[in-house]
């Protein structure tokens, strides 16, 4: 419990020297996120070991970008191997790579939560209290979530070029990006109405009662030719969990409060879209586990469409405040309970060196 007795220390030493909650908290999450680059390579799922620093480590012989290009962990993530090869060639630290990494994958977030700045505070506390333990592992998938964070932006501006250029990038990091290229579309020419709850349900109902039509269809569409090899590698999981229905509960609330929002209504529309598709993708993560990495990408825009709501509320901000620890103390239980515990991140067996 090392960690978080640091994090309330700090959060103490803040309050005294009177810093502004956002500034804070802000802080606060950064820290912590960068304290992890302290973490041990055994802690967490095994990529960090075994994919990540014995690639760095090997990256280190090759004579030539091309040679990592088209080593076997990276072969249709070239962009990624291009930013391994070069720390590990430059500076040869994997410490510090995991720092650099970290901080690419952090600023467009917290630039995105800014321009909400009536209800940064909110967004800050629900990306740093769900999205933490994911950053023990999830290294490449974090970077190429940042880039989309930028192509929304691009998107909401309607720069078409821009957020198609953003979406690539993202691709060559992270292979499994490229569906995050319909953001575009659905944000810009779907309207969130009341009978799109009905083809929610009916898309969620469909693709677990038809989980082999599902799994044929996106094996035909997926352009990479790898989603076959990783619907073979990974279970199928069947157990329901706090994620999904916490994930639908946010999505109806904010849809509830959408005719209270009074400013800004066409970003609120598409932050409900992606929402939704975040509660398709986790749903659909009970046929194959992977989806729910995918719903990442759909589902950082909670943490801007929720506060937003909650600020919508005609209550009293006590009463919100206490709303907001609720909501932040489900995905806290959420991330131990299950990516913690699943991932052997509990805070107790962190370790400091390698």
């Amino acid at each position: 419990m090392a960690i978080y007795i640091i994090f309330i220390i700090i959060l103490l030493i803040l309050w005294k020297l009177k810093v502004k909650t956002v500034q804070g908290i802000t802080f606060l999450g950064c820290l912590m996120i960068l304290m992890l680059s302290l973490r041990s390579i055994e802690l967490g799922y095994t990529d960090t070991k075994y994919i990540y620093y014995e690639a760095f480590n090997r990256f280190k012989t090759f004579s030539s970008i091309a040679t990592a290009i088209n080593d076997a962990h990276f072969r249709n993530e070239p962009l990624m191997a291009i930013y391994i090869y070069i720390f590990a060639k430059l500076f040869g630290s994997f410490r510090l790579f995991l720092i650099v990494s970290a901080m690419f994958s952090l600023i467009p977030v917290i630039q995105l939560i800014k321009k909400n700045n009536k209800t940064a505070y909110l967004a800050i506390l629900y990306f740093f209290s769900f999205y933490y333990f994911f950053y023990m592992y999830l290294i490449k998938q974090m970077i190429a979530l940042s880039i989309i964070i930028i192509a929304f932006n691009a998107s909401q501006q309607k720069k078409l070029i821009k957020f198609i250029c953003m979406c690539l990038l993202a691709s060559s990091i992270h292979k499994f990006a490229w569906p995050c290229l319909i953001i575009y579309p659905i944000c810009n020419y779907i309207k969130f109405k009341r009978k799109t709850y009905i083809l929610i349900t009916v898309i969620i109902i469909a693709g677990l009662m038809f989980p082999k039509t599902l799994v044929d269809l996106i094996i035909k569409i997926d352009p990479t030719g790898l989603m076959s090899t990783y619907i073979n590698i990974y279970n199928k999981n069947t157990s329901l969990n706090l994620g999904i229905f916490l994930n639908i509960f946010i999505l109806i609330f904010c849809a509830l409060m959408r005719n209270k929002i009074k400013i800004n209504q066409e970003n609120y529309n598409a932050l409900l879209i992606l929402s939704s598709i975040n509660c398709i993708l986790n749903s659909y993560s009970l046929i194959i586990t992977e989806f729910q990495r995918l719903a990442f990408f759909f589902g950082i825009y909670n943490s801007i469409l929720l506060p937003k709501a909650l600020e919508s509320l005609p209550i009293k901000q006590q009463y919100k405040t206490i709303c907001v620890y609720f909501i932040v103390t489900c995905l806290i239980i959420y991330g131990l309970g299950r990516t913690a515990i699943n991932t052997q991140c509990l805070p107790y067996k962190f370790l400091w060196i390698d």
